[in-house]
């Protein structure tokens, strides 16, 4: 019951400030960018003399100018009809927009346009989207909205609906950051969300996050969701163990109604050589290029260390780390389920590689 008295700033300080305390953060802290490291422990833990240096303080930028110079009418325009329109059926009014305008909306750093922003969810605090996703800002709207892009083309070119008329749900929703680029698109009664951890459930609902969102197993079963028609999952493949990756894989499937189209990224190759924790992985892989390249069916996966505090730890087996599948495992793995129907890449993160999958 005291959990459910505390504020949004503090759920947010507990997921963040009970990730930071395990083992796995300061291991996997190195990954995150020099200056961003810098910046957290300045005035913290300890001083860094040359901290001053490397880091330039990050202010974001108040978009007001940007939209009311270049998109100012058509704004007012949406405004305006936002506020005589009920908030479940407010979000089309926005699919005329290009994707960055769009993306720009999302962010909330504007001083015009009250109802537009009384509608669109707010973001946890930078700390927390920096902890989860080891970007904020420009560099993490700039990713999220080109795989919103890409998915929105797959969608176009495999799906068995369009976007407006489909079930969409985000596997491994976080805090939402994918959820939201969908509402204008699905509507909040067909969009839908999970999550293992609950905290992070909890910041969605504080912040406004549209759409149904559910906490799922680590393994999960079953999804609390069925007939959906396009499932996506961003950074989720890439972090859970064969067990999990299987269980997560077959609820996905049953969850999709026939034809079904899931989009799911991993990692390449090169992240063996990109990630300190994969050392150890890397060694066991012999200096032939065709076995660096992995041109073989491989699973290799590095568990971050079991600690209690760790919020996508539940007891038992540590299901969560760093992972890379070789396309052979998934060509020889997955095509039971699925027919693997597109690949590619993801200029704006080159370690996230797009698979289209359609269900059998």
């Amino acid at each position: 019951m005291a959990e459910q008295g505390k504020s949004t700033d503090e759920k947010i300080d507990a997921v963040r400030e009970g990730y930071e305390s395990t083992l796995s953060w300061r291991v996997t802290r190195p990954l995150r960018s020099i200056s961003d490291a810098a910046r957290r422990l300045r005035g913290r833990e300890t001083e860094i003399p040359w901290a001053e240096v490397m880091v330039e303080e990050k202010v974001e930028p108040d978009w007001t100018s940007w939209l009311d110079t270049f998109f100012g009418e058509e704004l007012e325009r949406i405004d305006a009809a936002c506020a005589e329109t009920p908030p479940e059926e407010a979000w089309q009014l926005f699919r005329g927009l290009g994707d960055d305008l769009w993306a720009v909306l999302l962010t909330r750093e504007y001083d015009l346009y009250p109802n537009i922003k009384a509608l669109l969810p707010g973001a946890p605090e930078p700390g927390l989207q920096w902890m989860w996703n080891g970007a904020t800002g420009l560099e993490l709207l700039g990713q999220s909205k080109n795989f919103y892009a890409r998915v929105r083309e797959l969608n176009e070119r495999h799906g068995r609906a369009p976007l407006d008329q489909a079930r969409i749900l985000d596997f491994g929703c976080g805090w939402g950051r994918l959820t939201r680029f969908f509402a204008r698109d699905a509507m909040p009664d067909r969009l839908f969300g999970c999550d293992p951890t609950p905290e992070i459930l909890e910041v969605c609902a504080e912040t406004g996050v549209p759409g149904e969102l559910r906490q799922t197993g680590f393994l999960p079963e079953r999804l609390p969701f069925e007939n959906l028609d396009l499932a996506f999952s961003f950074s989720v493949f890439t972090h859970i163990s064969e067990a999990a990756h299987e269980a997560c894989l077959k609820a996905i499937h049953a969850a999709l109604a026939p034809g079904g189209l899931a989009v799911i990224t991993v990692r390449p190759p090169a992240y063996l050589d990109h990630d300190p924790l994969m050392e150890a992985a890397r060694a066991e892989l012999s200096d032939d290029f065709a076995s660096r390249e992995m041109k073989e069916p491989r699973f290799i996966f590095v568990p971050h260390p079991v600690e209690d505090g760790h919020p996508q730890y539940d007891e038992g087996e540590m299901t969560y780390g760093d992972t890379v599948i070789s396309l052979p495992y998934i060509e020889e793995n997955w095509t039971g389920l699925f027919e693997i129907v597109e690949t590619g890449f993801l200029t704006g993160d080159m370690y996230q590689v797009p698979i289209a999958l359609k269900k059998r």
